[in-house]
């Protein structure tokens, strides 16, 4: 009896702080799926800002990527970035 507990006291004194056990692989699932999680959310952020990009410039609703140079508001493409601010502030 008294070898059995002299093993187990010279193994977990071999393993120090690097031992583990199955709640490892509960915190692996988890940031698996918090993972996962988060690419959708990427994902739909990056979707909102392609909708916003052609609703402030390009005035139609499309998800398709575009760019605010081809734009036709003249100076007035001064007050978008303004808007968009003043409605993040009034958010916060």
């Amino acid at each position: 009896m008294m070898n059995t507990t002299n093993e187990t006291e010279q193994r977990e004194d071999s393993l120090g702080d690097f031992s583990t056990d199955t709640r490892v692989l509960l915190l692996s699932a988890m940031a698996v799926i918090v993972g996962a999680i988060s690419a959708f959310v990427a994902y739909a952020l990056l979707w909102l800002i392609a909708v916003i990009t052609n609703l402030s410039f390009h005035q139609h609703f499309s998800s398709s990527s575009a760019t605010p140079s081809g734009h036709h508001l003249g100076m007035w493409v001064i007050l978008v970035p303004v808007v968009g601010a003043v409605i993040i502030g009034l958010m916060a």
